[in-house]
Formats: C-alpha cells, sequence, structure tokens
C-alpha cells in the first residue's frame, strides 16, 4: 500500500507552524507595515517607480520573510482543519492490536532537532536565507522519504497521541517483527477492534471502531 499522500502532506504543513511562527515574532517590524501601506499608496498613484525602490530596499527582504510565514501558518491552520475531516472516511476495521508503548516525546525531539537551529538563524541577509531555504528544503524531503513527520509538535499540542503497536495476526499472535507507529486522539483500547488509516510506510492513523476521531 502506498498509503494516503494528502495526510502525509498535511502533517508535514502543520510541522513547520511553530517555526513560521517564530520566525514571524523575530522578525516582523511595525516599520514594514508602514512601508507596505507607502508602497501602495504610491501605486494607487500610479507611480510605479516604487516597485524599483521597493526591491532595492534593505527591509525588502525582511518583508519577505514575514510575508512567507504568514503565508505558511494560514496553510498550516487550513491544514489542521483538512487533517481534522480526512479522518471522517476511508477507514480499514476489524483488526486488532497489540501496543508496546506510546511516544510522549516525538514532538518535543522533532522541535528541538529542527525547529530550534533553524529559528536561530539571521535569516535577513540573502546568503543566510538562501541556507535557510536549503535546510528547510532537505529536511521537508527527508520527511517526505521517512516517516519523521508523525513526531510532529503540532499534533501533540492538539492532544494527539503517538505508539508503536503490532497488528495480531489469525493465530492470535502479534506480529512482534512488524513493529508499527500509529496516531490516535487519547488512548486506544487494545481488548476491542480498531479502524485505522495507513498514511505511509509504518506510520497509520489509528482509533476504536466505536470511537469517532474528531473532537
Amino acid at each position: 500500500m502506498n498509503g494516503n499522500r494528502k495526510l502525509r502532506k498535511l502533517l508535514i504543513l502543520q510541522s513547520f507552524v511553530p517555526l513560521m511562527f517564530l520566525l514571524l515574532l523575530k522578525n516582523c517590524e511595525f516599520n514594514l507595515f508602514n512601508l507596505v501601506c507607502k508602497f501602495f499608496i504610491r501605486i494607487w498613484k500610479h507611480d510605479f517607480s516604487a516597485i524599483t525602490i521597493a526591491i532595492t530596499h534593505e527591509k525588502f527582504l525582511l518583508l519577505i520573510v514575514v510575508v512567507g510565514c504568514l503565508f505558511w501558518i494560514l496553510k498550516g491552520i487550513l491544514a489542521m482543519f483538512q487533517f481534522r475531516n480526512v479522518q471522517n472516511s476511508n477507514f480499514i476495521e476489524g483488526d486488532k492490536i497489540v501496543i508496546k508503548n506510546y511516544s510522549s516525546d516525538a514532538g518535543l525531539i522533532f522541535f528541538t532537532t529542527f525547529i530550534v537551529p533553524l529559528v536561530l538563524d539571521d535569516i535577513g541577509e540573502l546568503r543566510n536565507s538562501l541556507v535557510f531555504i536549503g535546510l528547510l528544503t532537505m529536511i521537508i524531503a527527508l520527511m517526505h522519504k521517512t516517516n519523521l513527520y508523525y513526531q510532529n509538535p503540532v499534533l501533540t499540542i492538539l492532544g494527539y497521541k503517538t505508539f508503536q503497536f503490532y497488528f495480531i495476526e489469525d493465530n492470535n499472535s502479534a506480529g512482534m517483527n512488524n513493529e508499527l507507529i500509529g496516531i490516535t486522539y487519547g488512548k486506544i483500547d487494545e481488548s476491542k477492534i480498531i479502524k485505522y488509516q495507513l498514511v505511509a510506510d509504518d506510520v497509520y492513523l489509528i482509533y476504536n471502531k466505536t470511537q469517532h476521531p474528531i473532537h
């Protein structure tokens, strides 16, 4: 199975909302809004020389950073709602699982490993911005190729939990050699039938059969 690409994309998009929010706080200046207002006033008056002035202004790159952060945050918030809506259908039912353990620090590990170092970068200069974009692109590519996207700090904040588990096979023994990752809201009752969606690789979105995923 190839998994649900939309779910994986939404999880990756959400993962970097804290980064964009912190970068916005770090780089946003009131003077930027003043400059933007002046720019549109001059454009409104058909003074198109304002475009050249804006592009060559020392604050232009900083403005691009702020606008990019705002755009990502809005997309991330939308992704949170879409992630909830995707959970209304396409579940497979009828299996039982054995939970090995819950992972309480997955979101924290992702935050300290990927978010904090990127926030510390000064991206107000062109060279630093290019390095930042390169690093962010490589991290996103890595998340696409691996299952790092489940270590999502936003999911932790929203109340989701991750855990390691095995499916119970037909002979009532656990598939101990096939360790998988589950994402759920709340906790799973192992004695009951579960329903699940494959996100990608060995990561599943899981609930008890009678549990409604949206809270």
